[in-house]
């Protein structure tokens, strides 16, 4: 039973949040037209369930989306991803690494970067 209170936002992402904006009959798939940029995107679509989302994910559901925008935004799983997974419309690997580790290096514990690093 606690696993499934523990895997429960999870279950909602993935099988309501998800294929609601992937649903290509819907007239607006992805939910992109009403947004001003990837950070209103992400807080408007996913809320607080961005956290759970890949974003391998967020790039299929919305195909202008920015991870480097979002970074302040990103958990260490998606901050390690960002890193390590090829996505589209990002600067060259070696200057996604950089500004990632820019970012934490700013306030490695507020930032998580022990975290960052476990995940990588």
């Amino acid at each position: 039973m606690s696993d499934m209170h523990e895997r429960g936002p999870e279950m909602v992402l993935q099988h309501f949040i998800i294929p609601f904006l992937f649903n290509p009959n819907h007239t607006d798939p992805g939910c992109v037209r009403s947004v001003e940029n990837s950070t209103d995107w992400m807080m408007k679509n996913l809320g607080g369930f961005a956290s759970l989302a890949t974003l391998v994910d967020m790039y299929q559901l919305n195909p202008e989306f920015s991870a480097i925008e979002v970074l302040p935004l990103l958990s260490p799983r998606q901050m390690a991803e960002l890193m390590v997974v090829p996505l589209p419309r990002l600067p060259p690997k070696r200057q996604v690494v950089d500004l990632v580790f820019d970012h934490l290096l700013g306030d490695p514990i507020g930032r998580n970067m022990p975290e960052v690093l476990e995940h990588l």
